[in-house]
């Protein structure tokens, strides 16, 4: 009889937690996320017309009147909080982790070697790009997913210095990284998070988005399909597509009823 009691117990303490963990979860953008138009995102910029993930980049999306810019975060040597996309960069022909240089050696940086038409571009940190946001535009801060090891320390630095420029109506912090999504919302419940996916992703879109609770979803355009904009829809959970550079998976954005995108080129916006 004691068994039987027993299994019953954990039966009922299972389905309980299965309940709680699967249904306590209710997305919520703040108001400055929450657009009627189409969003369209400048990733890293615009990085078609002008070096990624610098303040010229930023700038140059500004310019083409893109509702949102999306940027990468990571720590430097000296946990200041940089703009960068890569893990490694290359130093007189060798691949140096970026969290091995201090912030004094990464702005001595030039990251222009593409566009002959500008100046030498440098790594900005998030303040930099911070104080040259207008007040209209939403920050998508991507918080990279090897900065695991340092995801106490990076995820306070957002939220601390987001709180401190009083921008958090108009950011959203994402990463392919569940467990720093859910950082983000113990260290700050009211900013709004984005969990980042794709079929190379060992992580399932469902299970973790459960266990994360994002507001939105960031997909691989190549990824999309009827199934998971209908899972999503139902769970009314935004959806946007990257990176999107052409007008056929513009469309295809447009089809499966995304919020938005994340583009490369700023000029698809006005095609």
């Amino acid at each position: 009889m004691g068994t039987i009691l027993l299994f019953i117990l954990i039966i009922l303490f299972i389905l309980m937690g299965y309940k709680l963990f699967f249904t306590s979860w209710i997305p919520s953008l703040p108001k400055g996320l929450q657009h009627s138009d189409f969003i369209y995102y400048g990733h890293r910029g615009a990085p078609s017309i002008a070096p990624e993930n610098t303040l010229l980049s930023f700038q140059k999306a500004i310019d083409y009147n893109m509702h949102g810019l999306e940027l990468d975060v990571q720590l430097s040597k000296d946990n200041e909080l940089i703009i960068y996309h890569d893990q490694y960069i290359n130093l007189n022909e060798q691949a140096i982790a970026i969290n091995q240089l201090s912030i004094e050696d990464i702005q001595k940086i030039n990251v222009n070697h593409k566009f002959d038409e500008f100046d030498s571009q440098y790594i900005p940190t998030l303040e930099d790009v911070i104080d040259i946001l207008p007040q209209n535009i939403i920050l998508n801060i991507e918080i990279k997913s090897y900065a695991w090891q340092n995801a106490n320390v990076i995820t306070k630095k957002v939220v601390d210095l987001t709180m401190a420029k009083s921008i958090n109506n108009q950011i959203i912090i994402s990463s392919f990284d569940p467990f720093i999504i859910k950082k983000i919302k113990v260290c700050n419940p009211e900013i709004a998070t984005a969990f980042i996916w794709s079929n190379k992703s060992y992580y399932h879109y469902k299970l973790f988005s459960y266990y994360a609770k994002p507001d939105a979803f960031h997909v691989n355009i190549n990824d999309v399909n009827s199934k998971m904009a209908k899972w999503f829809k139902n769970k009314n959970i935004s959806m946007y597509a990257y990176t999107v550079n052409s007008q056929s998976n513009l469309d295809k954005a447009k089809k499966y009823n995304m919020r938005g995108i994340f583009t490369d080129n700023p000029v698809i916006k006005n095609v």
